[in-house]
This record gives C-alpha cells, structure tokens and sequence, in this order.
C-alpha cells in the first residue's frame, strides 16, 4: 500500500512538469538508505548523473549522522547535481574549485563537458601561513601588492603545470585567484560572474579515505544556495566521461 501512494503521487507530481513529457521517464520506488541505494541503482542502471533536490530538515538526527546528500557523496561513484535553484533554463556558465586534487580535475573535465571550456572559471582560493610574522601587512592583515603578486604568479605557474597535465587540454583558461577560505570565495565569484554553477571535488585530497567529504563540499552543501555539481575521485561513470572528452580531441 506505502509504495502504490508513493507512485501515484509522484507519478502526479512529474505530470505538472512541462519539461517532462516529453521525456520516457521511468519511476522507480526502492524502501532502504536513500543515500546507499541512490548511489547503488544509479551505477546499476549506468546513470551518468544523479539528481537531488534539496533534503528535508530531519533535526538532530541528521546533525549527527550527517545530511542524505552528504553521506551520499561520501561513496558515491557517479557525479552528483544538488539542484537548489528554479530551473529556467540549461546551465550556461560554472565556476570549479580548485585545489590540485584528482577529483577537483575530474569536476573541471566533467563541468567542460557541461557548459563548454569558454564558459568555464577555474577558481582556486589560497592561503599564506604565518604572513604577518613573514611579510609587511596592514592594519587589516593585507599583504603589500608586490607580495600578493609575486605568491599568485607562482601558484599560476603550478595551476598552468597541472592544467597540462590533464587528460583534457583546455586553450582558454580563466583562472581566478583569491586569498581566503573556498567556501567564502566560491559563491562570491560565482555571483559576480553570474555563473550558476558550482564544481567541486568530493575529496579534497586524492589519499582521503571515501569515508570523508572534503570540507569545501561539506560547506557548500550545507550553506550556498547555488547549484552544485559534486564530482568523485573515481567510478567507472566519470572515467568512461573523461574517455569520451579524450576520444574528442
């Protein structure tokens, strides 16, 4: 009975979307751990992406335990959309966070396929240790323009080497730099370029075990209100995408 409801509410619910009839949708009711069986179905099924809404509030539990869509990304294999916004139309332009990890390079190729290379900013937010023991800073803990510039021509130098090493090239690179935490600076450059798009990598360190999110995706999934499309380290779907982009070229 719980699962014919289920059906026929959904079933109601896709009829009043304009945009999906169009499509050959097919319903799905599986009972479990949403955020195991979503992961699972979605490689069975060789699902490319998997789509989530923004989750209900379950209270304390969750605190604890950690959102469905948190501990989803912790293990999935395939890229996950968190759709927070209206859809009015196809995404046009995304801004990646980067942080020289292998799933921050899959998040980049993944958001070129998306959007294409010339709609594409590659950010990546940076921190100076000890600066005001090491450098001359003002009253507001700034360093000078002479130092800023020299610290960003270096880290353009490492990002240049690691775009090169990429399995797809990308000719045009719009590569924005700030000091500060990713989490503060991401959703303030993606609003400034009115992108409406969010990349990141579900780990931000290739040796993290997947039972850790990287702190950045935790962040964004807890506080922006943009689109986000996490990207993991591995699975066979992000692989056979990544083969796509290099067949292309």
């Amino acid at each position: 009975m719980q699962k014919q409801v289920a059906e026929k509410f959904i079933t109601s619910q896709l009829a009043k979307i304009e945009d999906t009839k169009a499509l050959d949708v097919e319903v799905s009711f599986i009972f479990g751990d949403p955020s195991i069986d979503i992961a699972s179905t979605a490689v069975d099924l060789g699902a490319d992406l998997i789509v989530i809404g923004r989750h209900r509030d379950r209270g304390i539990a969750e605190f604890f335990r950690g959102t469905t869509i948190e501990r989803m990304a912790r293990t999935s294999e395939v890229p996950i959309l968190v759709a927070r916004r209206e859809p009015v139309a196809h995404y046009v332009r995304a801004v990646v966070g980067l942080d020289f990890s292998t799933c921050s390079s899959n998040a980049v190729s993944l958001a070129t396929e998306l959007v294409g290379a010339n709609n594409v900013a590659l950010m990546h937010a940076y921190h100076v240790p000890f600066k005001n023991l090491t450098m001359s800073t003002d009253r507001t803990g700034s360093i000078s323009a002479t130092d800023k510039r020299g610290i960003e021509d270096d880290i353009r130098r490492e990002v240049d080497i690691w775009l090169n090493s990429m399995p797809i090239k990308i000719e045009k690179r719009e590569v924005i730099l700030h000091e500060g935490s990713a989490i503060d600076i991401l959703p303030r450059v993606a609003a400034e370029l009115g992108s409406d798009l969010i990349c990141v990598g579900a780990h931000s360190r290739s040796w993290l075990s997947s039972a850790i999110l990287g702190s950045t995706a935790h962040e964004l999934l807890s506080y922006s209100n943009f689109d986000i499309l996490i990207v993991p380290l591995c699975g066979k779907r992000v692989q056979d995408q990544i083969g796509k982009n290099e067949d292309a070229d």
